[in-house]
């Protein structure tokens, strides 16, 4: 029914909406990666420093706009036996779709079923940079949706359509497009949206303070060849029952203040409001450039203000992880609800800066940092670089995300605060592509703890194409 309701929620039919300049700031695509046709892998899987052979089979077909691909991977270790983690729930032979989709994401019209990253809806007051393929034995198979129709318009999404977890969509309307002030660029652009998020994960609203007697410090080893023992939470109850699902909704407004070939600036607010906890506004500004055909500059800043009990851009990129968290010391908190009934010094408020470049095709760059003022070692940084078009058709990209920061020097590190991936492939004939994936993430075992995860995967893709 959930999957069905995000369905109804797109089904509209119209005229299309134009472009905005704002809209180029998107990073490019492997190239490697979209074909329509057979692939099939041979290579390397490492999982914490333990390797596997690789086999893959990854078949994807076109027809207009429709597009559909699977992933499929099967692993077997030194010993003979498959990966236990690939096929140890029947979710994991889902995860084998990769997509399945309707159009573009730019286009007035788009659905995926599939992988989700860097998800955004409006102005990402509540739901900013969200992925729900984050942590790779833990990914889902979500739904994501936008019809844009110039005077009315909505975008959706579902983290996992098999299962009640997080639910969001937003409305929206340009009301003067069907009168005549509709013909001027002022008029034609103001923008207003109303945003409601409903997650009924059971982990969404639970409140856990960390220490006695909610839990407990005990020592264990993760193996009992292990020197050392190291510090695990248990946890032994909840403080307080705020009920499911977790509920966040919001309005915002959007006017653009300045239009030309190369130059846009707009305006925006939003009021969220967080059930049974608080509500907050962000106001930001917004600029676009265009030097000239082959760069481009967007830049975007936000002040947040709110008092206790807030956080703005709640469902982020590290959601996934927060959402319940026991891979913490005692100074961090258990799950994403308790840090938001713990936000109580001081006023709140808070602000965040986002940017993005593009130079000569060579290379697109995005940052992201939000600072909250009234909670100390917990700004958030996000970074992605793109390389579209490296020597001898190389592609490269690095995403890098990193939370709690305090100061610059923890800017950088590889830790429980860190979620990273790299992607380098080249493709030296149009039926062969190399490539090197690595990522720095999170797992979860059968309990649901919590732990940190690397992934090496070397291999050479064979494509077969219609």
């Amino acid at each position: 029914m959930k999957f069905v309701a995000v369905l109804l929620l797109i089904g509209i039919a119209g005229f299309a909406a134009a472009q905005n300049l704002s809209g180029e700031a998107e990073h490019s695509q492997d190239k490697s990666t979209e074909y329509n046709g057979i692939g099939g892998s041979i290579g390397a899987s490492i999982f914490k420093g333990k390797p596997y052979l690789l086999l893959g089979f990854a078949p994807q077909f076109e027809y207009g706009k429709w597009g559909f691909g699977i992933d499929g991977a099967i692993r077997i270790s030194n010993q003979g036996k498959l990966r236990k983690e690939d096929f140890d729930e029947l979710y994991d032979a889902v995860r084998f779709i990769n997509f399945v989709r309707f159009g573009k994401p730019n286009d007035n019209f788009y659905g995926r079923i599939g992988g989700i990253s860097r998800a955004t809806l409006g102005h990402g007051s509540i739901i900013d940079n969200y992925s729900n393929n984050s942590s790779y034995d833990d990914r889902k198979i979500g739904a994501a949706a936008k019809v844009d129709i110039g005077f009315i318009g909505a975008e959706a999404l579902s983290s996992d359509i098999f299962s009640q977890t997080l639910l969001a969509g937003r409305g929206f309307t340009r009301p003067f497009h069907l009168t005549p002030l509709g013909l001027m660029w002022f008029f034609s652009n103001i923008e207003i949206g109303g945003t409601a998020s409903f997650d009924f994960d059971d982990n969404a609203s639970r409140v856990i303070p960390n220490h006695e007697p909610y839990v407990s410090v005990i020592k264990v080893k993760d193996h009992p060849s292990d020197a050392e023992f190291r510090d695990s939470l248990v946890v032994n109850r909840d403080s307080t029952d705020i009920g499911i699902p977790l509920e966040i909704f919001g309005l915002d407004a959007t006017v653009k203040v300045w239009e030309s070939d190369n130059v846009e600036g707009r305006v925006y607010g939003d009021f969220v409001k967080i059930v049974n906890f608080n509500q907050g506004f962000i106001f930001g500004a917004r600029a676009s450039f265009k030097p000239d055909s082959t760069k481009f500059v967007d830049l975007r800043f936000e002040r947040h203000l709110f008092k206790n009990y807030f956080l703005p851009n709640y469902y982020n990129s590290f959601y996934e992880r927060e959402r319940y968290n026991d891979d913490v010391t005692t100074l961090d908190y258990i799950t994403k609800a308790t840090r938001l009934a713990d936000t109580t010094s001081g006023q709140g408020n808070g602000f965040k800066f986002g940017s993005f470049f593009r130079f000569d095709r060579d290379i697109e760059i995005s940052v992201e940092y939000a600072h909250l003022d009234n909670i100390d070692n917990r700004d958030l940084m996000n970074i992605l670089l793109t390389f579209p078009d490296l020597w001898l058709d190389f592609f490269g990209s690095i995403t890098y995300q990193r939370r709690n920061i305090e100061d610059p020097s923890d800017y950088f590190g590889f830790d429980e605060n860190t979620i990273a991936q790299a992607r380098l492939s080249y493709q030296p004939w149009k039926f062969v592509v190399l490539s090197l994936i690595t990522q720095w993430t999170f797992e979860r075992d059968e309990n649901n703890h919590v732990s940190t995860q690397t992934r090496i995967e070397p291999k050479v893709t064979f494509i077969a194409k219609f």
